[in-house]
């Protein structure tokens, strides 16, 4: 994985794209995001890091799909946010990481709550 400091940066800048209120992040956006979470994740030997790049690659692949199917997005948002929400229970309570990750939890299970009202 990335530096502390490059990590926290790029926990800052998804948070702050999910929470904008609007599950209307650009598209080139969003895909950059994830591309940057997938090859810092790729780097990391946790087998639960590695999981969690597995399943943003399924995100990016939902996402490319010419006709996005908003379930299977959806279903893939609340895994990856049970996913990060365990994993940062992993990590401890203390720490700005810790904050960050339950924040990303949080935002990730609120944008797919709006992509299956939206439907």
């Amino acid at each position: 994985m990335e530096s502390h400091s490059e990590t926290t940066s790029l926990l800052d800048k998804t948070i702050a794209n999910l929470s904008n209120g609007s599950v209307s992040v650009s598209a080139m956006e969003g895909t950059s995001l994830i591309d940057q979470w997938i090859q810092s994740l790729r780097q990391g030997e946790n087998t639960r890091v590695t999981a969690m790049a597995d399943q943003l690659e399924q995100l990016r692949q939902a996402l490319d799909n010419p006709t996005p199917q908003s379930e299977n997005i959806h279903d893939i948002l609340e895994k990856l946010a049970t996913s990060v929400a365990e994993f940062s229970a992993d990590t401890g309570s203390e720490g700005e990481i810790t904050t960050q990750l339950q924040s990303l939890a949080t935002a990730l299970r609120n944008v797919s709550g709006q992509i299956s009202t939206a439907e």
